[in-house]
């Protein structure tokens, strides 16, 4: 099929974004008679193609297809980490995941140190994270101030559908790939399933004991506890949506990220890192983090996952067995 052939070669990038508008557009037209339909964006470094939401299954599964065949398998579909990510904390009917799988997203793939959303913006689209990460952060006092991270499957506007002006920004940390969902879509599903409701506000509260656990992380604990503390968060987190392989995950943050999110300088992040290194507790090259004793590296971080408030799932083993004892006699 001519047109087949056509959408491999705009996946592959072998036309400037103004040629590949054109292509898209005439593409799919021809292919499924629905071109007038296509919403193209330009951003710097690619264009952003929204697909309507056929009903028609056949449509359906047609659309799906072109999806991945555009973005690639890894960054479609982002109904999918957000699915793992809410069954691991509130759990998920059938007909609430299928009513996930329906919504309608634009991709955005930002770079290094690209801003989402900005400070005193007023976004009408809520966040899901497909891959990498992004950090909620503000300047104070000429300082930039790393307030959260959040991993694929999280949805860091969430609060965005209530408290409409932004007050701080969210930044890619390395590459990432994000889809929009229209304020109005999430309004209408929560309308029709308390079931996502729940879970949609249960999402929010827990990342508000996340925000309470960074502070007293920052106020309390030495640098050595603030940055294994960090390393055993996000171990934990990505374990919850199946990112973490053998105790080791990506992570493209530099010394200034951690510091930034540690409330350190630089200089003291790189002693403190040799020093996690040097005790035997973690191999951190190249973008990527393995934690060689993860109990002992929970101990110097005196980590406990409760505050997750994961679910006690076949994914989340590690979060029960590392509950305080108190927790565990309850």
């Amino acid at each position: 099929m001519w047109w087949w052939r056509r959408v491999e070669q705009l996946r592959h990038g072998r036309n400037d974004l103004r040629r590949r508008e054109w292509l898209v557009k005439r593409t799919l037209f021809n292919a499924l008679g629905r071109g007038r339909e296509l919403q193209v964006e330009h951003c710097a470094h690619s264009c952003v193609i929204t697909l309507p939401p056929w009903e028609n299954p056949g449509r359906r599964w047609l659309r799906d297809m072109l999806r991945s065949r555009l973005y690639g398998r890894s960054r479609t579909m982002p109904h999918r980490k957000l699915i793992t990510r809410l069954q691991s904390v509130a759990g998920l009917s059938q007909q609430d995941q299928v009513r996930l799988t329906r919504m309608p997203y634009k991709i955005k793939t930002l770079e290094n140190g690209d801003y989402l959303l900005r400070e005193g913006d007023r976004p009408t689209h809520s966040t899901v994270v497909m891959s990498g990460f992004l950090s909620r952060q503000r300047v104070i006092s000429d300082r930039n101030q790393i307030s959260s991270f959040y991993i694929p499957g999280d949805m860091p506007d969430l609060h965005s559908l209530h408290l409409p002006l932004m007050d701080h920004e969210l930044c890619s940390v390395g590459s990432s790939t994000v889809a929009s969902v229209p304020h109005a879509y999430f309004r209408d599903v929560m309308s029709e399933s308390p079931g996502l409701t729940q879970a949609f506000w249960r999402e929010t509260v827990i990342h508000a004991a996340i925000y309470r656990e960074w502070v007293e992380n920052l106020g309390a604990r030495r640098a050595l506890g603030r940055i294994a503390h960090l390393l055993c968060e996000l171990a934990t987190r990505l374990e919850l949506v199946e990112l973490l392989d053998n105790d080791s995950f990506d992570l493209p943050f530099t010394q200034q990220n951690v510091a930034d999110a540690c409330g350190l300088s630089v200089v003291h992040v790189n002693r403190t890192v040799q020093e996690l290194r040097n005790e035997g507790l973690i191999e951190w090259e190249h973008g990527s983090v393995r934690l060689r004793d993860r109990t002992a590296l929970e101990e110097v971080a005196e980590f406990s996952g409760y505050y997750l408030h994961a679910l006690e799932t076949a994914r989340s083993p590690s979060v029960k067995a590392r509950l305080p004892e108190k927790q565990n006699r309850a």
